[in-house]
């Protein structure tokens, strides 16, 4: 999120602008990305792992994040 935040500033967006680019980059990993790498042979292990850490860390990132953003 401080990446984006960042990103956002250096650039000028305009605050709805900067909320979803913040918004876009702390959501989880799509779960379509484990059939991707499925489909492909990547390691689909991996790419699970990552969208069940990324969803569980959601649920505390995301309304820090809006409330930060609102308020």
């Amino acid at each position: 999120g401080g990446a984006a935040w960042a990103v956002a500033q250096a650039f000028g967006l305009e605050p709805v602008a900067q909320a979803v680019l913040v918004l876009q980059m702390i959501a989880p990993v799509a779960v379509t990305s484990y059939l991707v790498a499925l489909k492909h042979g990547a390691d689909a292990d991996a790419v699970a792992g990552l969208a069940v850490v990324s969803t569980a860390l959601s649920v505390i990132s995301l309304p820090i994040a809006l409330a930060l953003l609102i308020g």
